[in-house]
């Protein structure tokens, strides 16, 4: 989660181009702030081992991860996002997340249980596609606040 964000995500915009160096307390701050938000969208599923959570599961935290760098896109002009706009963007999601139940619907024909979502590229790379859906269409577009 952290070296996609460092690579070309959110935590990349704060280091500097020229000396490569890094601005690693604003960046500890976002991500302090960002999974913060996340313990509070998300009570249920927060603190549980990962057989019992995908959202504590690697899935669930590099899926996670592409949506800390898209709301960071969102609130661009802020210097760094706050725990609240990001708490304000996770929100909508909660009804479409099956962290600890249920069944994630993924597209016609790809239903899987909330605990067969594994941690392997693909898996991972489904779950992040699906959550950037809804989150384009729950939040992206709406005005912010």
């Amino acid at each position: 989660m952290l070296e996609n964000s460092l690579s070309d995500g959110l935590l990349y915009r704060y280091r500097d181009p020229e000396t490569n160096q890094s601005d690693v307390e604003s960046m500890l701050q976002i991500v302090k702030s960002f999974w913060k938000a996340a313990s509070i969208v998300f009570p249920k599923a927060w603190g549980l081992p990962p057989a019992k959570s995908r959202l504590m599961h690697g899935a669930g935290i590099v899926s996670m991860g592409y949506l800390m760098d898209a709301i960071g896109e969102r609130f661009r002009d802020a210097k760094i996002p706050h725990e609240e706009q990001f708490r304000h963007d996770l929100l909508p999601l909660v009804d479409v997340c099956r962290w600890t139940d249920g069944y994630w619907d993924f597209g016609p024909g790809v239903k899987r249980k909330w605990n067969e979502v594994q941690n392997t590229p693909k898996d991972i790379q489904m779950l992040a596609n699906y959550l950037m859906v809804q989150y384009k269409a729950l939040v992206w577009s709406r005005p912010q606040s």
